[in-house]
């Protein structure tokens, strides 16, 4: 041992605050990991918006790009 034994107050102090330190770092760890998580999923989910917004505005200009299309067919045999 280290000159410490285990039943005096000071070795208990001492795995008090070992612990403490120890459960402070898990809890750090995993607020950061939540922080983490939750910021992929809203980058994610903001890239899927940007997606799906992006396909409407094709399919919108596909439809009007046919629709001119026919209305010029039109005038053209008529």
């Amino acid at each position: 041992m280290d000159g410490i034994s285990t039943n005096t107050p000071l070795a208990a102090i001492r795995n008090i605050q070992y612990y403490y330190l120890t459960i402070n770092m898990m809890a750090t760890k995993l607020m950061l990991t939540g922080i983490g998580l939750l910021w992929m999923a809203c980058a994610r989910s903001s890239i899927r918006l940007k997606a799906k917004s992006k396909s409407r505005s094709s399919q919108k200009r596909t439809v009007t790009h046919i629709w001119k299309d026919k209305t010029n067919i039109i005038q053209m045999k008529g």
